[in-house]
C-alpha cells in the first residue's frame, strides 16, 4: 500500500493527475492521498493594504476551491485522503510535505496541449525532481494525437470518376 501526494491547483492537468491515481489503484493499492494546494505568498504592495489575516483567509478560501473537484473524485472512488493548504514556493513546499507526509511519491499533472502553461510546468517539474527525496509521476491531462499521416490518411477524402 502506497501513500501519494498529490499537487493540485484547481487545474485540467491536476484533476487528470487525480483520475490517474483512481485508475491506478486497481493494479497499485493505494492507502492514502494527500491532496496539496499551494497558494503564492501575497507580499509587496499586497502586503501593505491587506493585513495578514485576511491574506491567510484568502488563500484558505483559494485552496480550498482548488481541492474541491479533487476532493469530489476521491470521495466518489472511496479514496481515504486528507487536504492541505500552504503558501509559498510550489516546488520547495511539495518537496518538504513529502518528506513530512511520508509519502512514496508525488504526482504532478501537465497540460502539454497548451504551450505556455507546459513550458512553465515543466520547469516547475523538472525543479520538483530535482528537488524531491521521492519519485515524481507526470500525468499528461491532453490526450495522445495520431502521428501526422497515419490517421490523416485514412481520413482524406477520395474521389472516383
Amino acid at each position: 500500500m502506497s501513500t501519494i501526494l498529490v499537487a493540485v491547483d484547481g487545474s485540467k492537468a491536476s484533476d487528470a493527475a487525480v483520475r490517474g491515481i483512481v485508475a491506478w489503484a486497481a493494479r497499485k493499492p493505494v492507502e492514502t492521498v494527500h491532496l496539496v494546494s499551494v497558494q503564492p505568498r501575497l507580499g509587496g504592495y499586497i502586503g501593505r493594504f491587506i493585513g495578514p489575516r485576511a491574506r491567510r483567509c484568502y488563500s484558505r478560501e483559494q485552496g480550498l476551491r482548488e481541492l474541491a473537484g479533487a476532493r469530489g473524485v476521491l470521495e466518489a472512488a472511496g479514496f481515504a485522503h486528507a487536504t492541505h493548504i500552504y503558501v509559498g514556493d510550489p516546488v520547495e513546499v511539495l518537496a518538504d510535505a513529502a518528506e513530512h507526509l511520508d509519502v512514496d511519491e508525488i504526482v504532478v499533472g501537465i497540460d502539454a496541449g497548451n504551450l505556455l502553461d507546459g513550458v512553465l510546468r515543466r520547469h516547475m517539474v523538472g525543479r520538483l525532481i530535482r528537488r524531491a527525496r521521492v519519485p515524481v509521476v507526470v500525468v499528461n491531462a491532453t490526450p495522445p494525437r495520431p502521428a501526422p499521416g497515419v490517421l490523416a490518411d485514412r481520413l482524406r477524402p477520395t474521389f472516383s470518376g
